[in-house]
């Protein structure tokens, strides 16, 4: 495993450990723990439904975490595939590692014949099953089970069509209307690289708008099209896509769908493909089951048509266009589901439902918040009555997102021909098809940023009955492809800075700009360097620390500082008393020694700096900030009053320390410390009070060694003047001993 691998691995273990506490908790009906609901049927043989688990993947987290452990420099393909991947395995592996019990549970139940089947779930920790109804109740109480829900049935809402046999329309109104023939033309992007996933009653394979856009279809053998990871039937599990309803066809078309001869350009992005699982059965209608089978497979695709096989997240759309919707109620059955898309980098579309005038019909999934919910206008922008208005029953944040063309939309239909049809159905995938052309621009797009610059860039509207923008009936306004693809698209360049050196200064402006654009640099010293110039390609363009322009290239410059010089001045005083040294030159920062040797005779009393004795050790360290000037002075010492002397000290190490007193002067006059140190740390090590013993010619007394070293004398200096330095006499007819170990002290004869 790779130390990447390893530390996403290490990561997603944590949030797995932390989500108990982060779990998004549902908020349903009567579903909760330990309460029968009032949809179950105690009278029925057998329910059919699906059972939410407690624990569940926080798969933002493990999103974010693989986005952050990731080299900044991968292609934005390559980091969404690594993305979803961790995001998948986190969703396999908590399914894994967190169902075991429930199985065994209702495999048990299955033996005693009050458990029909059931199937495990990913994309959310869930299970469906089929019970006897007094199995509801038991399993609810389970502390591993959140929630229950019934397996309800889903449909379209009445969506209005008729049928023309032939025909061309190179580009129909809708198309025009939000600005994608622009896209087009203006600027070149047509959807190309992105994938775009419908979950709808299937796809007519054959129709010549269609066919080359399927992800499996292969140009060099178009007869034989690769279906693996491209479709999915759970119904019926036919291996190549079609589409008895007709549905399906229809919003694939709006979104991608082009004729190769360009007289039906019906599709917003003509160069995107296309692949599809089919979620709603022949007659338009589908299960909460069968349609997060659906889900989790657009979530990590599985190769074969009936959903066996390893499931490949590689493989998984960019976008995912759902035309299909429930109750009105909010029943977050696919709440965290959508979630889970999200965080893979899947972009949801739902439309809003068909279910207007009245307010707060938006159906679920699209009236949750996650959703990016879409609602239906005509060519004059008006809200048609079948289009869902908000709020939805999640909450009042503003539903639908958006309006797109809904009315008299030209389509594709399952027969090879075209057709007019009108819902929201229509509307939804006219987003997808947009989501898409922006992806082709920029393949970076999170979802999030995807759904501002859609609401930024729609063109609010309003009504006598929605006065102000954004409202419940037309949300944000009407999607605009155009203004969408231009608000990402403007050529940009690249400002990159430099410093000379590094350590010269912090600058500010690098980034990438938009063509034209008035862009200021700035170079801010650091303490000890001022600022010289800036320079491209060896050539100074500004000598100003804030320097602008008007961006219309990529630009590198370099900021040149110098660093400051310091002169460090020493001198003895008395010229006779020693020797110094140190003085130099010294760049800002540098460390600064000087050292101070007396000569014969003579000892160094301190460093002067303007007049003041301002450090009294013989050697001086700093760091060099300014021109300074030291003088070292020196004093003579005067030895007559000195006399041949020992002192008597033990030392920490209990070794007797027995030293002449009369060397240490003489030695350390001359410049050899040696003995002098030696006696010195043997005090130190003493920690007796910070007191030296002096004896002189049978006279003697206690040296008060801290107050001599606090004004910088030497302890045989301070002994020769006991007026100052002298604490306790001593009998002069014995000398004292010290222990320091013990901490005794003893006199003894002489």
């Amino acid at each position: 495993m790779s130390n990447r691998h390893f530390r996403i691995a290490l990561l997603i273990i944590v949030l797995l450990l932390v989500n108990h506490f982060l779990f998004f908790y549902f908020s349903d009906e009567s579903f909760a723990q330990g309460s029968i609901p009032e949809w179950l049927d105690e009278s029925a043989e057998e329910v059919e439904i699906l059972i939410l688990l407690n624990d569940q993947a926080n798969t933002g987290m493990v999103a974010f975490w693989t986005r952050r452990s990731l080299p900044f420099f991968l292609e934005p393909k390559l980091i969404q595939k690594e993305v979803r991947s961790e995001v998948v395995e986190a969703l396999q592996k908590k399914a894994d590692s967190s169902q075991g019990a429930l199985i065994e549970y209702l495999d048990q139940e299955m033996a005693a014949g009050n458990v029909i089947d059931h199937q495990s779930y990913y994309i959310i920790n869930l299970i469906y099953a089929r019970v006897v109804p007094d199995l509801v109740e038991a399993i609810m109480q389970r502390p591993d089970v959140d929630s229950v829900w019934p397996n309800e049935e889903v449909e379209f809402g009445l969506s209005q069509h008729s049928t023309i046999t032939g025909g061309s329309h190179s580009i129909p109104w809708n198309i025009s209307h939000i600005g994608a023939d622009a896209v087009w033309n203006s600027l070149g992007y047509d959807g190309s690289g992105v994938v775009i996933g419908f979950i709808d009653t299937g796809v007519y394979l054959e129709h010549e708008s269609l066919l080359t856009k399927y992800r499996g279809y292969n140009p060099e053998n178009p007869d034989n099209p690769n279906h693996s990871y491209n479709w999915f039937d759970p119904y019926h599990g036919r291996m190549s896509p079609d589409d008895l309803y007709g549905h399906g066809t229809t919003v694939t078309s709006i979104a991608l769908g082009s004729d190769p001869e360009k007289k039906n350009q019906i599709g917003v992005a003509p160069g995107a493909q296309w692949i599809a699982a089919r979620g709603m059965n022949d007659s338009g209608f589908g299960t909460y089951a069968v349609l997060l089978e659906a889900m989790e497979f657009m979530l990590a695709p599985s190769p074969n048509a009936n959903g066996s096989g390893e499931p490949n997240s590689d493989m998984a759309p960019d976008i995912v266009s759902n035309s299909w919707g429930g109750q009105v109620a909010c029943v977050t059955v696919f709440k965290q589901a959508i979630l889970n898309w999200r965080s893979a980098g899947i972009f949801p579309v739902f439309s809003a439902g068909n279910l207007g005038p009245s307010a707060g019909s938006i159906r679920l999934p699209a009236n949750y918040r996650e959703s990016f919910a879409v609602g239906a206008v005509d060519e004059y922008n008006n809200l048609p009555s079948f289009s869902s208005r908000g709020p939805g029953a999640c909450g009042s944040f503003i539903k639908p997102d958006l309006v797109a063309p809904g009315v008299s939309i030209r389509v594709a239909d399952n027969n090879g021909g075209y057709a007019y049809w009108s819902g929201t159905s229509m509307a939804a995938p006219h987003v997808a098809g947009v989501a898409a052309l922006l992806r082709s621009v920029d393949p970076s797009l999170t979802v999030n940023q995807l759904e501002q610059i859609l609401l930024n860039t729609a063109r609010p509207l309003t009504s006598n009955i929605y006065p102000n923008s954004p409202n419940h009936g037309f949300g944000y306004g009407l999607v605009d492809a155009f203004s969408a693809i231009n608000e990402i698209s403007m050529e940009q360049f690249k400002v990159v800075l430099d410093s000379s050196p590094a350590s010269g200064g912090i600058l500010t402006g690098s980034g990438s700009y938009e063509s034209g654009f008035e862009v200021t640099v700035e170079a801010n010293p650091y303490p000890g360097y001022n600022f010289l110039s800036w320079k491209e390609n060896e050539q100074v363009v500004s000598e100003n620390a804030s320097y602008t322009f008007s961006i219309s290239s990529d630009r590198h410059l370099t900021a040149y500082f110098s660093r400051n010089n310091y002169t460090i001045s020493v001198a003895a005083e008395p010229a006779e008393g020693g020797e110094v040294t140190g003085e130099g030159h010294y760049y800002h920062g540098n460390d600064v020694r000087l050292v101070a040797a007396a000569g014969q005779g003579y000892r160094f009393s301190g460093w002067e700096e303007n007049g003041v004795i301002s450090f009294r050790e013989a050697i001086y360290y700093f760091v060099a900030e300014s021109d300074r000037s030291f003088v070292a002075r020196f004093q003579e010492v005067t030895l007559n009053s000195i006399v041949p002397s020992f002192i008597y000290y033990e030392n920490a190490g209990g070794f007797l320390v027995r030293a002449d007193f009369r060397k240490a002067v003489d030695d350390y006059l001359s410049g050899n410390k040696a003995l002098y140190e030696a006696i010195n740390k043997a005090f130190i090590a003493s920690r007796l009070s910070d007191r030296a013993i002096y004896v002189e010619d049978g006279e003697g007394f206690v040296v008060d060694y801290k107050k001599a070293l606090d004004n910088g004398i030497p302890y045989f200096e301070a002994a020769l003047n006991p007026a100052v330095f002298g604490t306790d006499q001593l009998n002069p007819d014995k000398e004292l001993i010290i222990d320091p170990i013990r901490g005794l002290s003893l006199e003894i004869d002489i």
